[in-house]
């Protein structure tokens, strides 16, 4: 699936959340039961985490997400405004990783 916006002339989602709905949405018009092992590679790696957490909790069948290249660098799903643990960064923001050790300091 590609992010809403990208390849027509579509309002954006405001959230990673609501990304996660509108994938889920868009996977349940196409298989509205039934096992969903959900995959992504970056932020679609998150986002495949999220909506396998949100079909556990409607009592639905998820198989573990493939989660390929991915930092946990996004609000958690139980306390949305709170952050998760960042076991690293990755990106401009912070400059290059010195092998073994960690971000730079900044």
């Amino acid at each position: 699936m590609q992010a809403r916006g990208l390849a027509r002339d579509e309002e954006l989602p405001s959230s990673v959340h609501e990304m996660a709905d509108d994938y889920l949405d868009r996977i349940r018009s196409v298989q509205p039961s039934g096992p969903c092992h959900p995959a992504g590679w970056s932020l679609g790696g998150i986002l495949a985490h999220m909506i396998a957490t949100r079909l556990r909790e409607a009592g639905e069948q998820a198989g573990l997400p493939a989660v390929l290249d991915t930092g946990p660098d996004v609000p958690s799903e139980g306390a949305r405004g709170s952050r998760v643990r960042r076991t690293g960064r990755v990106g401009h923001a912070i400059g290059p990783q010195r092998p073994g050790r960690g971000p730079r300091p900044g």
